[in-house]
C-alpha cells in the first residue's frame, strides 16, 4: 500500500511539472495565452459532444456530395481552353486517394469525360448545389455541436455562408487545376530555352502540383473555419487549426495509405466493393481531422476570452477599491 502510495505520488509531482511548464509555454499565434490554458479547453472540447459522432454526421453528408459534384466539374472540363487538365487532375487524385481507391475513381472519370453530357450538366448541377451545400452546412453544425457557450451560426446566416463557400471552393478548385496545367506546360518550355531539361524538371512541376494542393487545402479549410466559426470577426488564411489540420493531413494520409497497402485486407475480403469502404474510410477520416483543427481555433478563442475577462475584472476591481 505504500508502495502505491509513492507511485500515485511520484506520477502527481509529475503531472504538476508538466502543468507548470505548459503554462510558460506561449506558442506563436495563440494569442498570448499559454499552452496549458487552449489544452485544457481543448481536451473539454472533446468530451461534450463525441468527436467521432460529430464526423461521422459530417462524412456522411460529404459522401453524398461528392460524386453529383465531380460529375458536374468534370462535364464542365471539356468545355475548358487547355489542354491536359483531365490528366492532371487524374495525377493529383493519384497521389491523394488512398491505394485501391484510384482505379474505380479514375474510370468513372474516363467515362464521364469520353462526352459532353448536356443533359447530365444540368442535373449534376442541381445535385452538386444541392448536396455540397449540405456537406458545407453539416461542418458548420459539427463545429459547434452541443457547445452551448460558444454558440452556433444562426440558420439563415448558415444556409448564405454554405452558398458563399460552396461557390469559394468551386472557384479555388478551378483555379488550382489551371495553375497545374499551366506549370506542367510553361515549365518544360522555360528550362528547354535555357538549355536545361532533365530529371530536375519533372521534380520541379511534381513538387508544384504539392505545393498547389496543399495551397488549396490550407485555403479551403481556413474559409470553412472562418464561416463556421460564429465569433470570427475576420478571414485569417493560416491558423494553428488550419496548419495542424494540414500537418495532420500529410502524415495521416502518408500512413493511411501505408496501411492500406501493407496491412489493410479490405480489398482482399470484399473484392471490388473494398476501393470504396476505404474511400468512405478515408472522408470520414479526414472531417475527423477538420473538426481537431476547429476545435483548436475554438478553444484558443475560448481561452483568449477567459484571459481578457479575466484581466478586466482584476482591473474593475482595483476601480472600485
Amino acid at each position: 500500500m505504500k508502495s502505491f502510495d509513492k507511485i500515485k505520488t511520484y506520477f502527481e509531482d509529475v503531472v504538476e511539472r508538466v502543468k507548470s511548464v505548459l503554462r510558460l509555454v506561449v506558442i506563436p499565434g495563440f494569442g498570448g495565452v499559454p499552452l496549458y490554458d487552449v489544452l485544457v479547453y481543448f481536451v473539454r472540447g472533446f468530451t461534450q459532444v463525441n468527436l467521432i459522432d460529430r464526423a461521422a454526421a459530417v462524412a456522411f453528408n460529404v459522401f453524398l456530395a461528392l460524386f453529383p459534384m465531380i460529375l458536374f466539374l468534370f462535364t464542365l472540363i471539356p468545355y475548358f481552353p487547355l489542354q491536359g487538365v483531365t490528366a492532371n487532375i487524374l495525377e493529383a487524385l493519384q497521389d491523394i486517394l488512398p491505394p485501391g481507391t484510384y482505379d474505380s475513381v479514375s474510370s468513372t472519370i474516363n467515362e464521364i469525360m469520353s462526352i459532353e453530357h448536356g443533359g447530365l450538366m444540368s442535373i449534376g448541377l442541381l445535385l452538386a448545389f444541392y448536396f455540397s451545400t449540405s456537406a458545407v452546412s453539416s461542418f458548420f453544425r459539427g463545429f459547434n455541436m452541443g457547445d452551448n457557450e460558444f454558440g452556433q451560426v444562426s440558420f439563415m446566416k448558415q444556409q448564405i455562408y454554405s452558398i458563399l463557400v460552396m461557390l469559394m471552393f468551386v472557384a479555388l478548385l478551378l483555379l488550382s487545376i489551371v495553375l497545374m496545367t499551366l506549370g506542367q506546360k510553361l515549365l518544360p518550355i522555360f528550362f528547354v530555352k535555357i538549355h536545361f531539361y532533365n530529371g530536375f524538371v519533372t521534380f520541379l512541376i511534381n513538387l508544384l502540383r504539392w505545393i498547389i494542393i496543399i495551397f488549396a487545402l490550407i485555403v479551403a479549410v481556413s474559409l470553412l473555419y472562418h464561416f463556421g466559426n460564429p465569433r470570427s470577426k475576420r478571414f485569417k488564411l493560416f491558423t494553428p487549426g488550419s496548419l495542424l489540420f494540414t500537418g495532420l493531413f500529410i502524415v495521416g494520409t502518408i500512413l493511411f495509405n501505408f496501411y492500406i497497402s501493407n496491412i489493410s485486407t479490405y480489398n482482399l475480403l470484399y473484392g471490388s466493393i473494398g476501393g470504396l469502404i476505404i474511400f468512405v474510410i478515408w472522408i470520414y477520416f479526414n472531417c475527423i481531422l477538420i473538426l481537431i483543427g476547429y476545435e483548436l481555433n475554438k478553444s484558443i478563442t475560448k481561452a483568449t476570452v477567459f484571459k481578457f475577462d479575466m484581466i478586466k475584472m482584476i482591473e474593475d476591481k482595483k476601480d472600485n477599491e
